[in-house]
């Protein structure tokens, strides 16, 4: 992953999608990231927002697939 890669990630039963704006790698190797949220989901403001994520916290949206997914779904 990288700076600019579009991501997801749960909490609660909530998914939420965003972009990764930052990238930071420690001493043991371990990539973290902080992500802007496309929007934040509202049952998360009331918490302290994590800023930053570990690589195992994130994970890669393939967008193509995300539209198809929800095409067929025909929610639209």
């Amino acid at each position: 992953m990288d700076v600019g890669d579009f991501v997801w990630n749960h909490k609660h039963g909530v998914i939420r999608f965003g972009t990764i704006t930052e990238k930071k790698v420690d001493p043991k190797g371990w990539a973290s990231f902080t992500v802007d949220w496309h929007p934040p989901p509202v049952a998360w403001e009331e918490e302290p927002l994590q800023t930053w994520f570990r690589v195992d916290e994130l994970y890669l949206v393939d967008p193509v697939y995300l539209m198809d997914a929800v095409l067929q779904r025909r929610i639209f």
